[in-house]
């Protein structure tokens, strides 16, 4: 049996691939900070806020204990959950502020990855980091999305260069699922353009429909981690995928 993990699965991109796996037929351990209810077979939700510092590793092992000891044949973890703001300028950006979307936005993908792991040590293994061209671009006012993407998608090469060296089964992707139509990008098209120079942009882009479904994307990002990849770690867009 396959079994996918799927962080921020309560909405966006996360729930779209979450609902997807479900058609696949793969066991399901979806994580919120909203509660999600479910009542499907090998399906498993839990709430937790996980840009909270407590311990909320061992909440997952013990939810997984309600399926006993289980042999899995792959397992795919999807780190979904983020956030966007603040969006201010760099120097008003307080230092609360900055801490949380890091804690969310890369300190939380991070731990997930050292839990998965740990916990399946010999399991074929892949990962799946949410990217952005905010990783290698600087957007003016995006001082923590910026640096947050450019963070973890750095860190997910650690991983992969660390896995590589032992010769694990591992495979990390970072993807970057294009511009999304979900409340995030609503919040893009929000910001006070004094901030946000680049508002105007991601305006047209709704305007001319251009922005992506969360359901299209998922469905890429299933095809690519359905397929052979060679190396530890590689990048992909959606527009490319």
């Amino acid at each position: 049996m396959d079994l996918v993990i799927v962080s921020g699965h309560s909405s966006g991109f996360g729930a779209a691939f979450w609902q997807q796996a479900q058609a696949l037929g793969w066991a399901r351990l979806g994580i919120s900070r909203r509660e999600v209810a479910v009542s499907e077979p090998w399906t498993l939700s839990v709430q937790i806020d996980l840009a909270s510092m407590l311990e909320w590793e061992l909440q997952l092992d013990q939810a997984l204990e309600a399926w006993g000891e289980v042999t899995w044949s792959r397992i795919f973890l999807v780190t979904s959950a983020a956030q966007l703001g603040p969006v201010a300028t760099a120097e008003a950006c307080s230092a609360s502020e900055l801490l949380k979307a890091y804690q969310l936005n890369v300190l939380a993908p991070l731990r997930l990855m050292a839990w998965a792991e740990r916990r399946w040590p010999k399991t074929p293994l892949k990962i799946a980091t949410l990217s952005s061209g905010a990783a290698t671009k600087a957007y003016r006012g995006w001082l923590a999305y910026c640096g947050t993407k450019a963070a973890l998608r750095a860190s997910t090469q650690v991983f992969a260069a660390e896995a590589e060296a032992k010769g694990l089964n591992r495979r990390y992707l970072s993807y970057a699922p294009g511009v999304l139509d979900t409340p995030m990008q609503a919040e893009v098209r929000s910001s006070d353009p004094e901030v946000f120079p680049d508002r105007p942009r991601f305006l047209a882009l709704s305007a001319q429909q251009k922005l992506v479904s969360p359901e299209a994307s998922a469905r890429a990002l299933w095809q690519l981690l359905l397929s052979d990849q060679a190396a530890a770690f590689t990048e992909q867009r959606y527009e490319d995928a």
